[in-house]
C-alpha cells in the first residue's frame, strides 16, 4: 500500500507550483471547495461564481494528520498530511481507496507584520481506488480543481 500511496502522490503532485503551499501545515483549519470540472467551467463563468462540487473541511492540520468533515458524506474522518517538496496532500482512506487533495500552489498571500503568509490555496482532488497487487491504484480521471483557505484569517 505505501508503494501505491507514493505513486498515487507523485501523479498528484505532477506540475506542482509549490510557492507558499507548506504554510497550510500551520493554518489550523481549512475550508475547501471543490469546484467545477473543466468542462462545466464554460457555464459556471458565467456566473458570479461557480457553486462548489463539494465542500471539505480540514480540522487541526498537523504535520501527519487531520480531521475531515466532508458535504460528500456524514461525520467525521480521518486524514494522513504528506508533505513533499512541492505540494502539502492530504489522504482520507474511504472504502476500498482514498481521496487526495493536492495543494500545490498559492493563489492569495496577505503580508502581516512583516511576515508574508498563503491565505488562499490551489490544488486538485482525486479519488485513487485500490485495484490489487500488480495495479495498487486506478486513478479516477483528471480531478476536481480544488481552492482552500484557513478558517480564520491569519
Amino acid at each position: 500500500m505505501r508503494l501505491g500511496l507514493a505513486f498515487a502522490l507523485g501523479v498528484a503532485a505532477a506540475g506542482a507550483q509549490g510557492h507558499g503551499v507548506h504554510d497550510a501545515l500551520t493554518a489550523g483549519d481549512l475550508v475547501c471547495e471543490l469546484v467545477a470540472a473543466p468542462r462545466e467551467a464554460l457555464v459556471a463563468s458565467l456566473a458570479l461564481q461557480p457553486a462548489p462540487v463539494a465542500i471539505l473541511v480540514f480540522e487541526q492540520i498537523e504535520r501527519s494528520s487531520a480531521g475531515v468533515l466532508s458535504s460528500l458524506r456524514p461525520g467525521r474522518g480521518r486524514a494522513r498530511v504528506h508533505e513533499t517538496a512541492q505540494a502539502v496532500h492530504l489522504v482520507e482512506p474511504v472504502g476500498a481507496g482514498v481521496r487526495v487533495t493536492t495543494l500545490d500552489g498559492c493563489l492569495r498571500t496577505h503580508t502581516r507584520a512583516g511576515v508574508t503568509r498563503c491565505v488562499r490555496f490551489d490544488g486538485i482532488h482525486r479519488w485513487f481506488i485500490v485495484a490489487g497487487p500488480l495495479e495498487p491504484w486506478l486513478d479516477s480521471g483528471d480531478g476536481v480543481r480544488t481552492v482552500c483557505e484557513p478558517w480564520e484569517a491569519p
